[in-house]
């Protein structure tokens, strides 16, 4: 499955408006907001990542070993606009196409889509957010097809519960 996970990353560099300035952690996120979507949506994750819940949120060095390890792509630091330094994953040559199946690339369109506007801030609250995130301990390993079913299921209780009162 490394070989999704570099093409969901090859997608996101070629597709996001803003893929010159998507850091490592951003674009990890995008990745985890893939999986978590994808999760709900096919109870199943698009990638084989195991998300850790860490101080930095859902968060694994996967993406950056991925890129590190490939020749299609560049890490390269770059500065944030309040100077801080931040890693960039860049890709080394153009590329058009992406050979990723339609329902992966429409998960990662919603992702792009929902998230594209956002202040990092602003960003990293979706993020902190998601059930995977408010469900479960700090330093754990997220299960997000089990969270999906976990949500789905107070959703349809919530629900259940509305229609009787």
């Amino acid at each position: 499955m490394k070989n999704i996970t570099s093409k969901l990353v090859k997608y996101f560099l070629v597709n996001h408006p803003n893929s010159g300035e998507l850091a490592v952690s951003r674009l990890t996120k995008l990745v985890y907001l893939s999986d978590w979507k994808n999760a709900l949506e096919h109870q199943e994750q698009i990638t084989d990542t195991n998300w850790i819940y860490d101080q930095y949120g859902p968060y694994v060095t996967d993406i950056l070993d991925m890129a590190k390890d490939s020749k299609e792509f560049k890490v390269s630091e770059k500065r944030n606009t309040f100077g801080s330094k931040k890693q960039v994953i860049e890709l080394i040559s153009k590329i058009n196409e992406i050979d990723l199946d339609d329902n992966t690339k429409k998960i990662a369109d919603f992702v792009i889509n929902a998230t594209k506007n956002k202040t990092y801030n602003q960003f990293i609250n979706l993020v902190y957010s998601t059930y995977p995130v408010i469900s479960n301990d700090k330093f754990s390993k997220l299960d997000l097809v089990g969270n999906a079913a976990s949500y789905q299921a107070l959703l349809s209780l919530e629900n259940h519960e509305e229609l009787a009162s």
